[in-house]
């Protein structure tokens, strides 16, 4: 089963995100492009306000992000296990 974000009156399949665009806010309406594979020009989704409009929009690169991890990492993968490492082999610049 893929995925899905579902703003009401669109659902995005996740796999199909290629990017999530910054916020907008153009003559009162708040919202963030998606632009998916196949086409040509972004969607935008739109929401009553910036702050629902950001909330969304970090939620959605989450979950592309969680969804591309899993993918290339396989579900049992532990992210917290990369912190594993002990402080003297970190190197800052």
């Amino acid at each position: 089963m893929l995925p899905i974000a579902d703003y009401g009156s669109i659902a995005i399949t996740i796999p199909h995100v290629v990017a999530v665009g910054s916020l907008l806010d153009s003559e009162n309406h708040m919202g963030f492009e998606v632009f998916l594979t196949g086409l040509s020009s972004p969607i935008t989704i739109g929401f009553s306000s910036t702050k629902e409009a950001g909330e969304a929009r970090e939620d959605l690169i989450g979950m592309v992000a969680q969804y591309h991890v899993m993918k290339m990492l396989g579900p049992d993968f532990d992210i917290s296990e990369l912190d594993d490492e002990p402080e003297e082999n970190i190197h800052e610049h």
